[in-house]
């Protein structure tokens, strides 16, 4: 009977032929299991693979019968290779949400190998994040490469991603919410601490807070996020780059301890953030106030 499957196999032509075909070798290989059929069977497999549409269900479903296969002449790094391709293909190159998402539920209800499937989701939510961050939709973008974080968050490119999607954020949303990010990722996203872009943005967001916090009279929380920016900063003293908003933040602080009557303390002020901005135009106007 096998060897009938595989006469009847060899006849067809074209690809809908070829669907057959295969289903010919397929059942051959099944009732009757000898390297001929098994090499016929992968044949075919590979053909259609080659030239598959994944826009088309019956083609993805070879796909599921090549995952069925590994160990009978399959290896899963060659489905690994398909799972790769069509996120490169479908969404980085011709960003198509909608068929995506269908291929990528088709996929994860008929093939249920938990490493493949965590790796194809990886591949998916750090591409949506690209998508959105190239867009500018930094917020949106978070959202996907925080979900990538979970999965793999030893992935560098991921990383690197993420933080600069944070840097994005923190240019059209206020330094309070950037704050509660920064301190979410301090302690879920601990792998993190020694991305650079990361650190500037700490850098930017305490700094931002200590002026407005003594803009406020809030003088226990303007030191706090001081003593923060200058923790960051003796680790840190590469990021010391923002010199106009130390001289801002630093000016806010001595402007409040003048007028609260710490006169010393108000100078003393003026002179460490010098020490951070040489040369802050504001902050030398200010100490020279008091010669």
């Amino acid at each position: 009977m096998g060897l009938l499957y595989l006469n009847s196999g060899v006849k067809y032509m074209g690809k809908d032929q070829w669907y057959d075909a295969y289903n010919q070798f397929e059942k051959a290989f099944i009732l009757h299991p000898s390297y001929k059929s098994q090499y016929l069977l992968l044949g075919h497999l590979g053909a259609f693979l080659d030239a598959m549409d994944y826009e088309n269900t019956r083609d993805l479903g070879f796909l599921v019968k090549a995952y069925r296969l590994i160990g009978f002449g399959v290896e899963k790094e060659l489905v690994r290779s398909y799972f790769i391709d069509i996120v490169n293909t479908i969404l980085a190159r011709e960003e198509d949400r909608k068929t995506f998402d269908y291929i990528r539920d088709y996929l994860y209800k008929y093939i249920p190998d938990t490493m493949l499937t965590k790796e194809f989701e990886f591949l998916a939510l750090y591409e949506y994040g690209r998508l959105e961050y190239e867009d500018a939709r930094f917020r949106e973008a978070l959202v996907y490469l925080e979900d990538a974080f979970h999965l793999f968050p030893d992935n560098e490119d991921m990383q690197n991603l993420l933080v600069r999607a944070l840097a994005g954020y923190a240019g059209t949303v206020s330094p309070a919410v950037i704050l509660e990010k920064i301190e979410e990722y301090d302690t879920a996203y601990t792998e993190l601490e020694s991305e650079d872009v990361l650190t500037l943005v700490k850098v930017h967001t305490y700094l931002s807070l200590l002026g407005q916090s003594f803009q406020l009279q809030d003088q226990e929380n303007g030191e706090k996020y001081m003593d923060l920016f200058e923790e960051l900063a003796g680790r840190h003293p590469a990021t010391l780059n923002d010199h106009i908003q130390i001289g801002k933040s630093y000016s806010s602080a001595a402007i409040y301890y003048y007028r609260a009557g710490m006169i010393e303390k108000s100078k003393a002020v003026l002179v460490k953030g010098l020490k951070y901005a040489p040369g802050n135009i504001d902050l030398k106007l200010k100490l020279s106030a008091f010669e």
